[in-house]
């Protein structure tokens, strides 16, 4: 780019029609290394650099090149992610190489908005380290790798030689499988669930949990996507 920071580029895949949509600077953000995801006309993606002081952005902008915004710069405490961002609904997920509780880096999610920064796993070194990569989704489990870490590791980034991992929405997002429950004025009661966005649930019902039990589906539904 035009100060060497890198930038975000458009080409058709005839490879004709490359135009450079946005030109990254140090003080704002600066050296991305991953792709950007694509909802819609928008395009989310990760900086490894920020405003000078953070360690990295989490940024939209439009496929025309238009309406660039930082929606997090990273605390030197939090980053910098490195790999880019998996969009779920109205939620992004993805990876810082360092930062967390123990140094060794996170994975994070972050709304289309900018509010709701939440860090979900805390890398320990021995469980994995340092993570590069974009996360990868299938169902509810995010998948992804680290370069350092795993078994080997005896607390030295050097030690090991990483590892894939999996990590569950379902089950280790707070965010997500909260059932409430209501008493209605006839009796009747009224259940509440908060899934992942865009899946589908289904409720069942039995009157005998006798080994083997037989469930009986009530109703399935999707979770919304905010």
């Amino acid at each position: 780019g035009i100060t060497g920071d890198g930038t975000v580029f458009k080409v058709n895949t005839d490879g004709t029609g490359f135009a450079v949509l946005k030109n990254f600077a140090f003080g704002e953000a600066a050296n991305s290394f991953s792709a950007p995801a694509l909802s819609g006309t928008t395009l989310y993606g990760t900086t490894a650099q920020s405003d000078g002081v953070g360690r990295g952005t989490v940024f939209k902008i439009n496929t025309d090149g238009t309406g660039f915004v930082v929606l997090r710069n990273f605390a030197r405490s939090e980053g910098p992610p490195t790999g880019g961002v998996i969009l779920i609904g109205s939620t992004l997920y993805g990876t810082s190489n360092a930062g967390g509780s123990l140094g060794y880096g996170t994975i994070f999610k972050l709304n289309t908005n900018g509010t709701g920064y939440t860090v979900l796993k805390n890398f320990t070194g021995s469980g994995g380290a340092n993570p590069y990569a974009t996360l990868t989704l299938s169902g509810t489990t995010l998948f992804g790798t680290t370069p350092y870490g795993g078994d080997l590791d005896n607390g030295t980034q050097s030690s090991g030689n990483g590892t894939v991992f999996s990590f569950s929405l379902a089950t280790s997002d707070p965010t997500y499988n909260h059932v409430t429950s209501q008493r209605l004025g006839d009796g009747r009661v009224q259940l509440g669930f908060l899934g992942v966005p865009d899946f589908s649930y289904t409720l069942e019902w039995t009157h005998d949990l006798s080994s083997p039990v037989a469930w009986t589906a009530l109703v399935t539904n999707t979770a919304p996507t905010d």
